[in-house]
């Protein structure tokens, strides 16, 4: 992209200093028509180029930042990123819950967005738990960032819960 700004960019000069040789070279009436030629048509075609490459990365965005849909199916210490999710949802109080999947750290408010979140916790805690060297089990490692004990009592409560719903018992 800043390849193709620098090359418009050059485009651009190239032409201004044509228009700046041109008007050396010949009457002040015709420089000034070919100025306002320029002004008048050259403007709206950089400033639609220029629209069309914002247009372009902007339709690009959704399609970089998205998860594809196969992440549910990652497995993690035998468990799929949405067995996971599903069991998150339903330790933390399901749909009597006040607080959808237990989010907390930011705003969230539709049974959708809050998903939305916790997956992307889940999946980003699969990553740092990686880097980290994998020491404990993910499960473990999940719930010392999800649920500290630190953070509340009844927390020490939160792992041997989720164990137990996604062994289903």
């Amino acid at each position: 992209m800043l390849k193709w700004l620098d090359q418009s960019q050059k485009k651009a000069s190239a032409i201004t200093s044509r228009l700046t040789f041109k008007s050396t070279t010949t009457t002040s009436s015709f420089n000034g028509s070919l100025i306002n030629t320029f002004q008048q048509y050259g403007k709206p075609i950089l400033k639609s180029s220029i629209l069309t490459l914002v247009i372009c990365v902007l339709s690009f965005l959704p399609m970089a930042f998205s998860m594809p849909s196969s992440v549910g199916s990652v497995q993690v210490d035998g468990y799929s990123v949405n067995q996971i999710v599903n069991a998150i949802y339903r330790i933390e109080g399901g749909s009597k819950a006040v607080k959808p999947f237990g989010i907390l750290s930011v705003p969230c408010n539709s049974y959708q967005e809050c998903r939305r979140i916790c997956e992307n916790t889940v999946i980003n805690n699969i990553v740092r738990w990686h880097k980290s060297g994998a020491r404990q089990t993910y499960l473990e490692f999940l719930a010392s960032r999800y649920a500290p004990a630190e953070a509340h009592p009844l927390n020490k409560n939160w792992l041997p819960n989720l164990k137990s719903v996604l062994r289903g018992v």
